[in-house]
């Protein structure tokens, strides 16, 4: 069965069930939502907010994993599989086809534009492990920014765009959100946990971050998930 995506107040209040689906975004129209399904693979449907109304978005491309919108609402990220070859491409949200820009070749994931739309922020597997690589969101070269045998993936960047928050786990048996400085590279850990962290990002004013913690119960063969917030600067 596909997960049951629900809407409700900014206080959390009047929760109802809106549609099936996973990983919503805000289509920059502010009238409906674009959510991922898995009936054939990744597809996405847009939904109407007020009727409930749905109609796939952007059928022509058959994506690998959730869709990205800059924030000015102008264009789209899609890490898609075009002749069995993943690609990363940017494009207008209308899905105009001359508007395409490719902006990795190659396997990756949790590409992310910048708060002023001007670069991108992936993982990719060039060089072996997954690493956090950074590129101009217009096209250009990839300029790798952690380097280190763990998995890595970027959440999301700093308000100011000087810093990314991602997930990995480095030299501990633990997972970690770390932070990573975009002029320096220097990378500082915020807080671990034996539980699997995922999906970091900011808060709008960058003073804290919240991620998303899978606990898993081995007697019970279980799981539950949950939010968590985080001081940004890893001082608790």
């Amino acid at each position: 069965a596909l997960p049951i995506l629900r809407v409700m107040n900014a206080d959390g209040t009047n929760a109802e069930r809106f549609s099936d689906g996973t990983q919503p975004r805000w289509h920059p129209d502010g009238k409906s939502l674009v959510c991922s399904t898995l009936r054939r693979g990744w597809e996405h449907s847009k939904v109407d907010l007020k009727t409930k109304e749905t109609e796939p978005y952007l059928a022509d491309f058959r994506h690998s994993e959730a869709i990205r919108f800059s924030k000015d609402g102008k264009r789209v990220l899609l890490n898609v599989v075009q002749m069995n070859k993943p690609r990363l491409l940017s494009m207008a949200v209308d899905g105009d086809r001359d508007s395409i820009t490719e902006l990795h070749d190659g396997p990756c994931q949790h590409a992310i534009f910048s708060p002023d739309g001007k670069w991108i922020a992936f993982a990719s597997k060039r060089h072996g492990g997954w690493d956090i690589f950074v590129a101009p969101s217009d096209g250009g070269a990839a300029q790798q920014i952690t380097w280190h045998a763990g998995a890595e993936f970027p959440g999301g960047w700093s308000p100011d765009g000087k810093q990314l928050v991602f997930a990995g786990r480095r030299d501990s048996p633990n997972y970690a959100l770390y932070t990573v400085d975009l002029k320096t590279f220097a990378t500082g850990r915020l807080c671990e946990d034996y539980a699997a962290m995922n999906y970091p990002a900011f808060a709008p004013d960058g003073k804290t971050v919240v991620y998303h913690l899978t606990t898993v119960d081995l007697a019970k063969n279980t799981s539950s998930a949950a939010l968590w917030l985080a001081p940004a600067d890893g001082k608790f």
